[in-house]
């Protein structure tokens, strides 16, 4: 996870813990980010301290993209099953 502006990192999450990133997208507070990948599953962290908020199996096949709703509340995600999905994010 970098600081944006200034451009250097914050910490790094071990590839063991992300399941693979194939995409990635942040809610709109800036304050989780929501990464998808090859082993189906989105994964949602707290982007201060790295820690897992939240985490479900949301396709029968890899994650393509993910995105949050204007409200932070669910994620949209489409997967290579050809499906395309509405989560709950588990935010509250």
């Amino acid at each position: 996870m970098w600081d944006w502006k200034a451009g250097t990192p914050l910490r790094q999450i071990a590839a063991a813990q992300t399941g693979g990133i194939g995409c990635l997208a942040a809610s709109p507070d800036g304050r989780h980010p929501a990464t998808g990948g090859p082993d189906r599953w989105i994964r949602v962290r707290e982007a201060a301290t790295g820690r897992m908020a939240s985490a479900f199996r949301a396709h029968r096949e890899g994650v393509r993209c993910v995105r949050f709703g204007p409200d932070g509340r669910e994620i949209l995600s489409g997967g290579e099953d050809g499906t395309v999905r509405v989560s709950d994010t588990a935010l509250r």
